[in-house]
């Protein structure tokens, strides 16, 4: 556990911390990706789930201009990963994930 709080932590962090807004768009949309890649190509949900924790930070949520600014496929990849991490029944949408 401690250790998902620690990347949840440093996701927000890196985000927030980015100056740019264009780097800044660059660097959640690829968080957004490796999310994506772990949770379902390499199947390792805890890191995933702690990379998109930290995307859900408060902090990072309230970057109304950077979320604006992408995609859609990356918006809908995000939302996907949101829905499967913040379901009532987490091992049920799991085992469906995997199978």
């Amino acid at each position: 556990m401690a250790r998902s709080d620690k990347i949840s932590y440093w996701i927000a962090t890196e985000i927030v911390s980015e100056t740019n807004l264009r780097k800044r768009r660059i660097l959640l949309a690829r968080f957004i990706s490796v999310a994506h890649y772990l949770c379902f190509d390499i199947k390792n949900f805890h890191t995933s789930q702690g990379i998109v924790s930290g995307i859900m930070n408060l902090a990072v949520m309230r970057l109304f201009v950077t979320w604006s600014g992408l995609t859609e496929k990356s918006n809908s990849v995000f939302e996907e990963l949101k829905q499967l991490f913040t379901s009532r029944q987490p091992c049920r949408v799991f085992i469906a994930t995997l199978c």
